[in-house]
């Protein structure tokens, strides 16, 4: 009870956390071309992917981990 949880809440927030990082894993893998196919003829649609660099974090009390993966996984 480190933030006052009870243990299925906390093992919730772990679970879901781990689901953020997951979903932005097989994202990575979704376009692996430096080109998209766009709804607008004539258009064409490049991938550029590029390091955020450093990010800062505040995280509330009560969802520490999960607002911390919502930051980190992507």
């Amino acid at each position: 009870r480190e933030e006052g949880k009870t243990l299925p809440e906390g093992v919730g927030e772990v679970y879901r956390a781990g689901q953020f990082f997951t979903y932005f894993a097989a994202e990575a893998l979704r376009n692996l071309g430096a080109s998209a196919d766009s709804v607008r003829a004539g258009v064409d649609v490049l991938i550029e992917r590029e390091p955020l660099g450093v990010v800062a974090i505040i995280s509330p009390w009560n969802f520490p981990i999960a607002t911390a993966s919502w930051k980190i996984a992507p």
